[in-house]
């Protein structure tokens, strides 16, 4: 019967996991944004407000910067990232960033006691050779309804930003913006 549960779970996360949409982010030198797909405006706004160029070519005239609550990073190491919000009694929010053999390895996402490992389609595609920790944040929306999981990298050719999507405790999608060099 533990092994049927056990089966039901991993298939419950493969369905939630799987089929996400990627959010385009240009990879010029411009800093120009294209969303292939329909975007939350909400969303957008948080994203914007969290890269390192602020997304300039967005109409930032007339979008209000959101207010994001940053998530505290508790330990860091050249492997592994860990950020963690609550009180003395428990934990609100839990966010684990493991690296191995210059990859993301895992990443995962607990709130209260709902669990999330994002897919590894993902998180397989990004190098980086060791965490640090004014690369990597986490921010909580303002109303509590989205989590925005953030790493700063460069790589031989790119610096680049990935920021995780999750939605209502749910993955939803990653974006990546390619940054200039110089």
């Amino acid at each position: 019967m533990k092994i049927f549960n056990v089966l039901i779970i991993i298939l419950f996360f493969l369905q939630e996991c799987s089929g996400q949409n990627e959010i385009a982010v240009s990879k010029s030198n411009k800093n120009e944004v294209h969303f292939m797909n329909n975007i939350d405006s909400a969303i957008m706004r948080e994203i914007a407000s969290i890269t390192v160029n602020n997304f300039s070519k967005l109409e930032h005239d007339t979008l209000t910067k959101p207010k994001l609550i940053e998530i505290p990073l508790k330990k860091c190491t050249d492997s592994s990232a860990f950020f963690e919000k609550g009180n003395l009694y428990t934990s609100e929010i839990i966010v684990n960033i493991c690296s191995e053999n210059s990859r993301i390895k895992e990443i995962i996402y607990l709130h209260y006691k709902l669990g999330l490992i994002l897919p590894d389609s993902v998180i397989n595609d990004i190098n980086i050779s060791r965490l640090r920790d004014n690369q990597c944040k986490v921010f909580r929306s303002e109303d509590k309804k989205r989590i925005y999981i953030y790493i700063l990298n460069s790589d031989l050719k790119n610096n680049y930003e990935v920021i995780w999507i999750i939605k209502d405790d749910k993955y939803y999608t990653r974006a990546v913006n390619y940054l200039s060099l110089g």
